[in-house]
């Protein structure tokens, strides 16, 4: 069967989107054909080689005004009918009406992945325009899931609460790297060595961090990142103090590399702000791959992050601190480091449970037992259109 895969961007550019990525994975090792179709938005992004055998459809569309998503929806759709998939996966909701179009217009099953709350998102950048943005994107998520969405998915049980009170089946898929993709630990450091891994939109709460740090006697490793953000991360560690305890990567070559230098680290730490409710339901990539190095971790004291830390039987696998408090958060870590049993119980007790529970070999079950499209099942049964 063909499956089209619709996104609001190119899933191999600027960084391949491996929460989009694996699901395709999954559809071709299932026997189905593959096409990507994505959002050109004329920006000059570099297109990265495809990594598997799937075709690219580009809608070619520049950004203008916010009819530009109307005429997207409408042309996403035309290339949908033309490629006359058998089911349709959307992700994300800039490409959610377009799909649905395509999907009604042929009769076939949509399957919707949302891995950010949109309408909270938007809302997020404050002023009159986003609020009335976010209120429009979140009538249409939700007229659109409740009357052709088959299937919903999210990244933590947290953000997909609305689509089971919407009475639309739903599967929580985390966004985590498998097994076979680690590698070994390395050696740690030989000082106790916080890390802040990946991305560094969350360098917000940095300032507090370099704070929490004249209260206790430990290092900082960034690892990865964007360049760009680099020299205005090194003026603010130059300004504060502990710059000769503070080492930055920069951005690493190669996700063995990454995952290597998070391993030598002690403890990982996780501090998005509380900005908007996308963030207070949201749970960081970063989080799993501590996790998956046996890291103990300290996260901002949001709810989806806080419940992840509580851990199973065997204990808590991590702290949760105000990412604004220095004082609350040099606690936290002060008592990993001055608790070195403690922090080698929660650090295997974190890769036990992501072995156990959220490694991507168990995401690939719970996403094959969720359809029948990803499991190699005949092809579903065409639906009747919408209204």
């Amino acid at each position: 069967m063909k499956v089209c895969v619709t996104f609001h961007n190119d899933i191999f550019t600027p960084w391949p989107a491996t929460s989009i990525i694996h699901p395709v994975e999954v559809l071709l090792e299932a026997g189905h054909e593959v096409v990507v179709i994505s959002w050109d938005k004329g920006r000059g992004e570099k297109l990265n080689e495809a990594t598997l055998p799937v075709r690219r459809v580009r809608v070619e569309l520049p950004v203008r005004n916010l009819l530009s998503l109307r005429e997207f929806s409408r042309r996403l759709s035309s290339a949908i009918v033309e490629e006359r998939p058998g089911l349709v996966l959307a992700f994300d909701l800039e490409v959610l009406s377009g799909s649905e179009m395509g999907a009604n217009a042929l009769g076939v099953p949509l399957l919707f992945f949302a891995r950010e709350d949109w309408p909270s998102m938007v809302r997020g950048s404050g002023g009159l325009s986003s609020l009335l943005r976010s209120m429009a994107f979140s009538r249409m998520e939700r007229r659109i899931c409740k009357r052709s969405v088959a299937h919903a998915y999210s990244v933590n049980d947290e953000r997909g609460a609305k689509y089971r009170g919407w009475s639309v089946p739903y599967t929580t898929i985390y966004t985590t790297r498998g097994l076979a993709e680690l590698p070994a630990p390395g050696k740690k450091h030989s000082r106790f060595t916080v890390c802040i891994a990946g991305s560094m939109l969350e360098m917000q709460a940095l300032p507090t961090v370099l704070d929490a740090m004249k209260e206790g006697d430990w290092d900082l490793r960034l690892v990865g990142g964007d360049e760009k953000n680099l020299p205005a991360i090194r003026e603010m560690v130059e300004s504060s103090g502990p710059e000769g305890r503070v080492s930055v990567t920069g951005r690493l070559p190669s996700a063995a590399e990454y995952y290597g230098e998070i391993s030598r680290c002690h403890l990982g730490l996780t501090l998005p702000l509380n900005t908007d409710r996308n963030k207070y339901l949201g749970i960081s990539v970063k989080m799993w791959d501590y996790m998956s190095m046996g890291l103990p971790q300290v996260v901002s004291n949001l709810p989806a992050m806080v419940s992840v830390m509580k851990g199973a039987s065997n204990g808590p696998v991590g702290l949760a601190s105000d990412p604004l408090s220095s004082s609350e958060l040099a606690e936290c870590i002060n008592y990993y480091r001055q608790n070195p049993a403690e922090a080698q119980r929660a650090g295997t007790e974190a890769r036990r449970l992501f072995e156990e529970r959220y490694c991507w070999e168990r995401q690939k079950e719970a996403l094959k037992a969720s359809h029948p499209v990803f499991s190699g099942a005949p092809e579903p049964d065409r639906t009747p259109s919408g209204p």
